[in-house]
């Protein structure tokens, strides 16, 4: 009883019977049923914010964000760069790490959502500068890697910069040819052989790049450029110039930025 008082219920609402349902002839928003289950679920979620509160994903204090304000500002930045064809948001570092780490191995689909819309946001001024972009290419996983995680981190990104950006995604245009080892476990030079023809254009695509002349690609972590210039490679084998292509990271390994 005090719990169900505490989320706002009466304590004899622990037995309630069985409610009679409004004539069906009535206007749903004027149905008492209606209405009641609105308040039930109100209810529910309200002790289930209160048995679960949100919390910082890094320092675990109560946050009504999936970083709190001290951790976000704590992430190392990247000083805006010289390239007008590339951005990326942080260093690769101890807690952008931590969140990389978080989104791809515990499969924190949320997370990279939120981190795709911090994208947007950080690059906003960048993005109109070089409007209008067409459409969002996540770069595209392994199959194996997809299913092992449910899902494609960079999509997830793209998501949530598209949100914030209002740029339309795509997936299923550029699409992955083979199965290559994972890139983290291979020195520059394995990296690129790696990737070399690793990505293609699907028909869909052939058919929709015409129409979308300004192409932003979206990806998690910039290490040694392969895959972006592998991804690049087949956009432009597809028809698509060179310089109708922008990228867009979430970060970027120190010892690749010149």
């Amino acid at each position: 009883p005090q719990l169900a008082a505490f989320a706002g219920f009466p304590a004899h609402s622990l037995y309630w019977d069985t409610p009679t349902l409004a004539p069906t002839n009535l206007p749903r928003r004027s149905s008492p049923w209606h209405e009641n289950c609105k308040n039930l679920d109100m209810r529910w979620d309200r002790l289930f914010q209160w048995l679960y509160p949100a919390r910082c994903v890094l320092c675990r204090t109560d946050s009504a964000e999936v970083l709190c304000k001290n951790c976000e500002e704590a992430l190392p930045r990247l000083p805006e760069g010289v390239d007008p064809f590339m951005r990326s948001v942080f260093f690769y570092r101890a807690l952008v790490r931590k969140l990389v780490h978080q989104m791809k191995f515990q499969r924190k689909k949320d997370l990279g959502r939120y981190l795709g819309q911090m994208m947007a946001c950080h690059l906003k001024g960048w993005t109109e500068s070089i409007k209008p972009l067409d459409v969002i290419l996540p770069v595209p996983t392994t199959l194996r890697t997809e299913r092992h995680r449910s899902f494609n981190q960079a999509e997830t990104l793209g998501l949530g910069f598209s949100e914030v950006s209002k740029i339309p995604i795509r997936t299923g245009i550029l699409v992955r040819r083979s199965q290559q080892a994972h890139q983290y476990r291979l020195t520059a030079k394995e990296r690129e052989e790696n990737m070399q023809k690793a990505f293609a254009i699907s028909r869909d695509g052939l058919d929709l790049l015409p129409r979308c002349p300004r192409i932003l690609i979206i990806d998690d972590v910039y290490t040694t450029g392969a895959t972006i210039r592998a991804c690049t490679r087949a956009l432009c084998d597809g028809g698509v110039p060179s310089h109708a292509i922008f990228v867009a990271t979430l970060a970027r390994v120190y010892n690749s930025i010149r």
